[in-house]
């Protein structure tokens, strides 16, 4: 990669030292090439946004030296930029190494060839736009060895990727504005339910008793004619039943009803009342004796 070298501030015949500051920036970067890797997004406090942090390889030693130049350019002539999205492995708070923080026109995962579309100084930021244009691959000697890295890279890529979604899912429905909607809604619906409830058993109550005499009343008119309904259902079935009754004893037969004839009654009774006249006048006898007493 050439490096640009910075020229003289005298010598360039700018309107205004802004614009001076936005050229340089751009012949210093602008179509540049290099190896990156995309780390993961981050909320930038300063810009109240996110930003995709690409990791810049170790091995773009003069891509990383422009970009430092352009940085301590920026910082020292324009005072307004409070963010530039550039960072280096002492940046508290930041990945290690050399990174942009940018806005990817896609997400991608793992190592990629850019290119440094424009330079652009948009209210307090200096906003880097890349070019995403190949994936990245290793030479053969290279893949062998460092097989391992590039899986455990992926890992942590994708690793800090399911970090990023779950901490912007967070902060997106946990917000003050949410919670606080959250209670309001939750009292109101409480306080709903509640005076629902007592008016429903207001209105139960008042029900009840305006209905208790009416019932009463019809439990007096009724009763009556229940009781005869259920006489009448009473005759009717002690009726079927008796003539069932009846029509299964009609069927018997004679002999089954008297076994011995009407004459054998007759003459067993009249040897009992000869006997029984003749036995009327006997004399009694008796076991005692009576014997008189002398005086």
């Amino acid at each position: 990669m050439t490096k640009i070298t910075e020229l003289p501030l005298n010598s360039i015949n700018q309107a205004s030292n802004l614009s001076y500051i936005k050229n340089f920036s751009r012949r210093m970067l602008k179509t540049q090439i290099f190896v990156g890797t995309f780390q993961e997004k981050r909320f930038v406090q300063n810009l109240n946004s996110y930003r995709d942090v690409v990791k810049i390889n170790s091995k773009e030693t003069q891509f990383i030296e422009n970009l430092l130049t352009v940085k301590d350019k920026v910082s020292r002539e324009l005072a307004d930029i409070t963010w530039i999205g550039i960072t280096e492995p002492n940046t508290i708070g930041a990945p290690m190494g050399y990174c942009l923080w940018v806005v990817l026109p896609v997400e991608v995962f793992g190592t990629y060839w850019f290119k440094v579309k424009s330079i652009d100084f948009v209210a307090n930021e200096m906003c880097i736009k890349l070019e995403i244009l190949r994936k990245f691959v290793v030479e053969k000697e290279e893949d062998s060895s460092s097989s391992t890295d590039r899986s455990s890279l992926s890992f942590n890529v994708v690793l800090n990727q399911v970090k990023f979604n779950l901490f912007r899912s967070f902060r997106e429905l946990f917000t003050f504005a949410n919670f606080k909607e959250t209670v309001i809604f939750i009292s109101l619906l409480v306080s709903t339910i509640v005076v629902g409830v007592v008016n429903l058993i207001k209105y139960l109550m008042e029900y009840v008793l305006q209905i208790l005499p009416q019932i009463s009343n019809l439990i007096k008119s009724i009763t009556p004619i229940i009781v005869k309904c259920f006489d009448l259902i009473y005759k009717i079935v002690h009726g079927i039943f008796s003539l069932i009754v009846i029509l299964v004893y009609s069927y018997k037969t004679p002999q089954q009803i008297n076994h011995r004839p009407y004459y054998n009654s007759i003459q067993y009774r009249e040897p009992l009342r000869e006997n029984f006249r003749r036995r009327r006048g006997l004399p009694s006898r008796s076991s005692v004796i009576i014997e008189p007493l002398d005086d």
